[in-house]
């Protein structure tokens, strides 16, 4: 792998874990995955990810976008940037215009959102071009 790009992804967890908990618990067959529990800020799992990713990440090239909106009125965003940037050399971090559901989603292939995501593959594209014989197409981002 040479690029990660993440969108809204909560490495060090997020403050309204214990409301999904709540919300998901109301599935009557399911009731909250267990997974959730490791999405609570500074859990052991989410720690122990960070420091093991810190290690493997030198040659690679890390896009962190984040939510720039809240969910409600009222709410701060469910991913803070602060959760939402890794820190490691090298990371392009931006804001996305959307909260937390909306950020991945796009109104055209002229949303701001998109073209920003599109500038981030072309530059993933430029990189592995410029270390490699092979010729990659340019990413299909025609679901929105």
């Amino acid at each position: 792998m040479s690029a990660l790009v993440l969108l809204g992804t909560p490495h060090r967890g997020s403050d309204y874990i214990p409301w999904l908990k709540n919300l998901l618990a109301l599935r009557p067959t399911e009731g909250a995955p267990p997974y959730v529990e490791n999405l609570y800020p500074a859990s052991a799992t989410l720690t122990e990810i960070g420091v093991l990713f810190q290690r493997y990440c030198q040659d690679l090239m890390v896009y962190s976008f984040y939510e720039s909106r809240p969910m409600a009125v009222g709410m701060s965003a469910v991913v803070e940037s602060s959760s939402a940037v890794l820190g490691v050399p090298g990371e392009m971090a931006a804001p996305l215009n959307g909260d937390h559901r909306r950020i991945c989603k796009f109104s055209s292939p002229e949303d701001a959102n998109y073209r920003a995501l599109i500038e981030a593959f072309g530059a993933i594209n430029r990189d592995l071009l410029g270390r490699s014989k092979f010729e990659f197409l340019p990413p299909r981002m025609d679901c929105y």
